[in-house]
């Protein structure tokens, strides 16, 4: 018989009333066993802490810019659970943030998720809407749900993970250097399985309002540059990546994606 899947809530320790919503909503879905995990407040972190934990080098060549302590924070936050999933050996784990909402069908997909994470490869599970998804191909969970392939996505407010995927993630991501979301740099520096699940069972907790890590992160694209040659080659990734969807991915692969709104 498999384990329970463990369930790990990242929450700030002063932010009592998200705690509180949290508890009080999983609670409902029968999943009140829910662990609330600190989270890291990027704002306390010393210049020493952040230098020896954060490469800004590094996350300036991969995404174009510097981070934001908040940004930095939540990466650390979340490798911070994967270290205690390994620390304790566990197969597979199921981590929410703290302003999200969750589908009251969720609980009974753990089992077959379980199942599906019960493999010896690195795979994770993004429980979110999906910025782009492949249709054809994907695994059927039941009736109504299926796992796909994930084509651009974004978010870490819900989403399930095996060990191997968490061992993975810890060694590109220490230090950091990516997003706690940034999950296709994630699989194109690790082996990762990167699926979702359709239709997605979280959604944040206001539909549509930002969270002050995004608003953090919108306030800094002015610092990404702007000379000439970078945004000329931005823009030919933009129209590549362009043709490649309507040629390829959307006809042969049905290439979709999910709009945020209410469940359905």
């Amino acid at each position: 018989m498999m384990a329970a899947m463990p369930i790990y809530v990242v929450n700030l320790p002063a932010a009592v009333r998200r705690r509180e919503r949290m508890q009080t909503h999983l609670a409902e879905l029968g999943l009140s066993d829910s662990r609330i995990f600190p989270g890291v407040l990027g704002s306390d972190l010393s210049e020493q802490v952040l230098a020896e934990r954060y490469d800004d080098a590094s996350a300036r060549a991969a995404s174009g810019r510097a981070f934001t302590r908040g940004e930095v924070g939540c990466a650390l936050s979340h490798l911070a659970i994967y270290r205690e999933m390994c620390r304790l050996n566990q197969p597979f784990s199921l981590i929410f943030e703290d302003d999200c909402t969750v589908h009251p069908d969720l609980p009974a997909l753990l089992p077959a998720i379980g199942r599906w994470l019960a493999a010896g490869t690195p795979r994770v599970l993004l429980l979110s809407p999906l910025r782009g998804y492949l249709g054809r191909g994907a695994t059927p969970l039941d009736a109504r749900h299926r796992i796909v392939r994930i084509h651009r996505a974004w978010g870490a407010y819900g989403y399930c993970l095996n060990q191997a995927a968490a061992r993975a993630l810890l060694e590109v991501n220490s230090p950091v250097i990516l997003a706690a979301d940034d999950w296709i740099r994630y699989r194109q520096r690790t082996a990762i399985d990167l699926c979702g699940l359709d239709p997605y069972r979280v959604l944040p907790n206001e539909l549509g309002a930002a969270s002050h890590i995004s608003i953090d992160r919108d306030a800094l694209q002015s610092q990404t540059s702007t000379a000439v040659g970078d945004r000329l080659r931005r823009l030919a990734r933009r129209w590549r990546r362009a043709v490649i969807e309507k040629l390829w991915l959307r006809p042969v692969h049905q290439l979709r994606r999910h709009r945020h709104q209410p469940f359905d």
